[in-house]
């Protein structure tokens, strides 16, 4: 997986919680990517075009595959 922004990371993990049956993906999507990387979510409305090592993408679609578990 190459280097993505953090915009296209939210939109896509927004989709597959979304997909999961997830209520308010977007809401859920941005919470955890903004903990996985310790953003705050202003950092992430700020910066919607940092591109994120596949290190920190990775880190936060863990969180992301958890939820979609329906994990709290």
């Amino acid at each position: 997986m190459a280097d993505q922004s953090l915009g296209a990371l939210i939109k896509t993990q927004t989709a597959v919680l979304a997909a999961a049956g997830i209520d308010d993906a977007q809401r859920d999507a941005r919470l955890l990517i903004a903990h996985a990387l310790g953003l705050s979510a202003i950092d992430l409305l700020k910066s919607p075009e940092r591109l994120l090592p596949m290190a920190e993408a990775e880190a936060a679609m863990t969180l992301i595959a958890r939820r979609c578990r329906h994990e709290p």
